[in-house]
């Protein structure tokens, strides 16, 4: 069986689609959102895909039966299915262990510990980490709410290492293990009226290539994801517009699953944003205040 898959802001966007990535390709996964309803819901979908996806794999499997002792009785050689025309959901089963939800507000102080001792409750060992949770703040940093600066540097950082810190401790004794961090493409330069949100993500991206060095010779690998403007939730709770070139949580999660899986160190989505990091660092904080300044 693959190792268990924990991913964190899975109720949408981008880690929604994590999900369904991971179990496509039958990794069973734990869903962790402090959105209770709209986690249930997701865990419902999920759910019903794979029994979907069950019950077209159990339906191959009869018609290749079918097929194979047709020929067998003018063969003595078996026919065997197509590989490439096999599609994920063979790769999948039913089973009730395969999702397994758990709500944790990890813009609290202390979540963090929360959330992995019950994981070590349910006895379960996570081979693949993704720490996807985020929030953030377009605006005048002066005119913003002081608990929602906290809440941003707490869900982004503190809880992030924390939760880093639990699990790679786990992976370093197995010496077998998956990290990927989600920060931004805001990450590499300062971000006026989104500054606490860039910063946070510039922290991210310096921990987590730190921390790449320190466990690559127990086998544990660190990779992190620099997604530019996607479309989701996000931008309508941080108070941004939604951007022209912004790309799908899909494709997001795509590059960041493959490029997890090839051992990449910096993953970032899409040739606009490879392109925009050509740009001299002073004038894309510029453009970034401009563009949030009169948001």
């Amino acid at each position: 069986m693959k190792p268990y898959v924990l991913i964190t802001g899975a109720s949408s966007g981008i880690g929604y689609e994590f999900a369904k990535r991971f179990l496509s390709e039958g990794y069973p996964v734990i869903l962790v959102s402090s959105n209770d309803e709209k986690l249930s819901r997701v865990c419902t979908e999920l759910k019903d895909n794979l029994l979907n996806c069950e019950k077209k794999a159990n339906n191959s499997k009869v018609n290749n039966s079918k097929a194979n002792n047709s020929e067998k009785a003018n063969s003595e050689k078996a026919s065997y299915p197509n590989v490439n025309e096999q599609t994920a959901c063979n790769k999948v089963d039913s089973s009730s262990e395969k999702i397994i939800k758990i709500v944790q507000d990890l813009s609290k102080i202390g979540a963090a510990k929360e959330l992995y001792q019950k994981v070590q409750a349910m006895n379960i060992e996570v081979g693949i980490l993704i720490n996807n949770a985020g929030i953030g703040y377009a605006g005048e940093f002066i005119r913003s709410e002081r608990k929602l600066q906290e809440e941003i540097m707490i869900l982004n950082m503190n809880n992030l290492v924390l939760l880093t810190h639990c699990f790679a401790k786990a992976m370093v004794s197995s010496k077998s293990g998956k990290i990927l961090n989600v920060a931004s493409n805001g990450a590499f330069q300062p971000g006026p009226y989104i500054g606490t949100y860039y910063a946070t993500k510039s922290f991210v991206l310096n921990f987590s290539q730190a921390l790449r060095v320190e466990v690559k010779r127990y086998g544990v690998t660190v990779s992190t994801l620099c997604p530019g403007a996607t479309v989701s939730d996000f931008a309508r709770r941080a108070g941004k517009q939604q951007l022209k070139l912004s790309m799908s949580a899909e494709e997001v999660a795509d590059a960041g699953f493959r490029g997890l899986m090839k051992g990449k160190n910096v993953i970032l989505p899409g040739i606009h944003n490879k392109a925009a990091l050509i740009v001299p660092r002073r004038i894309r904080s510029l453009l970034i205040g401009r563009m949030y300044g009169s948001n």
